[in-house]
């Protein structure tokens, strides 16, 4: 089956997704790609998260409207370059994700965004006003000259595969939609204790809008956990009969 990214070719997901198959189908957006996957055409890769920017929110927000599932978890460092046709841009232009993993090295100068680092590319070798981030490769694969390498202390992007089936192998995270029905005292900290009293670790927590009222949320974790383990299952018991929600989002490993 192929792999869906978020393309064209040279982005950094291009680069991750060609470790993963050699069957590849390029997207323009995180929404093109869910819905690729919905439609049984491939496995989509998704950017999920960045050490320095934080959640990819559009990601999050897809799996809200559409029922698919984390299988695979991938950690990989990012190294930007700077790249134009001359010295002489004006304006800097990538991702927004990239835009801020580079903020302070980027300073006072303005800024625009594309949908990918590699359309941003494609776009300074169009305009010679425009500098690009984005991969080293996506720079050479347009004829650009490299300014500069970007180097960001600790940027790891993590990416995940996203499938239409639930994957039930034993695997070590587990990632969940919670979704109260009512908003009370003490609600967060009945739904975080929960967790504390089975020994599991939670290892991130989001508030994400309810889409239903202006100020309701309901919460995206990742737990250290395995999805068939009995512990899980007494806490998903606990949160329903509280009246929550719960949507699986994943049952996965994270590879560094």
């Amino acid at each position: 089956m192929k792999l869906a990214y978020l393309g064209p070719k040279f982005s950094h997901s291009h680069g991750v997704a060609t470790t993963i198959s050699q069957e590849l189908l390029s997207c323009q957006s995180i929404p093109e790609i869910f819905d690729t996957v919905i439609k049984g055409m491939s496995q989509g890769l998704v950017p999920l998260e960045n050490s320095r920017f934080g959640s990819v929110r559009e990601t999050i927000m897809e799996f809200l409207d559409e029922e698919l599932f984390i299988t695979k978890i991938i950690d990989v460092p990012i190294t930007h370059c700077l790249a134009a046709q001359s010295n002489d841009y004006k304006i800097i232009i990538s991702h927004p994700q990239a835009l801020g993993q580079c903020s302070t090295i980027i300073g006072t100068t303005p800024t625009r965004t594309s949908a990918s680092t590699s359309d941003a590319m494609k776009m300074a070798s169009q305009d010679r006003t425009l500098a690009a981030i984005g991969s080293k490769e996506a720079a050479e694969k347009y004829g650009l000259k490299i300014l500069d390498t970007l180097h960001v202390p600790n940027n790891v992007t993590r990416f995940a595969v996203i499938a239409t089936k639930l994957n039930h192998k034993n695997k070590s995270h587990t990632g969940l939609i919670i979704n109260p029905q009512k908003d009370e005292p003490g609600l967060l900290f009945r739904i975080l204790s929960s967790f504390a009293t089975h020994n599991i670790n939670l290892c991130k927590i989001e508030s994400l809008p309810s889409q239903t009222k202006l100020g309701v949320y309901q919460f995206y974790v990742e737990i250290e956990c395995p999805l068939n383990n009995k512990r899980l299952e007494a806490i998903i018991e606990f949160l329903i009969k509280s009246g929550c929600i719960i949507q699986i989002v994943g049952n996965y490993d994270i590879a560094k």
